[in-house]
This record gives structure tokens, sequence and C-alpha cells, in this order.
């Protein structure tokens, strides 16, 4: 199973469901740390850079970007990531 597989796989992991917006959020992300672009300054193809914001930090307090980068380091490992909290 792929780590995106692994980290989508759950209740809402249908196609359209919450999952395509999380990918939505995480492609805005990626975008404002690569261009280095305050949040405000979003582009409004990525919706509003509070609701893009408020996932960033929302995710870092839950954890969830430990378990992503954990399960992508257990990848670049060989192991199978051990995923705990992703249904």
């Amino acid at each position: 199973m792929g780590t995106d597989r692994a980290v989508t796989s759950g209740p809402h992991s249908k196609a359209g469901g919450r999952w395509r917006d999380h990918w939505e959020v995480i492609d805005a992300i990626a975008f404002k740390f690569r261009t280095g672009m305050q949040w405000v300054h979003l582009p409004e193809k990525y919706g509003n850079w509070r609701g893009v914001y408020t996932g960033l930090r929302t995710w870092a307090r839950d954890g969830t970007w430990e378990r992503v980068f954990a399960a992508l380091m257990a990848q670049a490992d060989g192991r199978r990531p051990q995923l705990r909290g992703f249904g």
C-alpha cells in the first residue's frame, strides 16, 4: 500500500469526499512553503488562506504531520508504515 493511500484511507476517503479537500490543502501548504509567499497572498485557486493555515496548524497540533513523516521515512527505509489514527 502506498503511503498516500495509507494516509488517506478511512471512512471519508471516497473520491470527492473529505480527503479530496485535504489534498487540496496539502497542495496549498506545499505551494506556500515552496515559494515563501505570505499566507495572505496565497493564490485564489487554493481557496481562503485562513482555511489552509488552519489545516496546517490543526494537523501540527494533532500529530498528523508526525505520522505522515514517520510513514514516509518507513517507506523510504523499505518498512511497512505503522499508521495509527488513520482509520
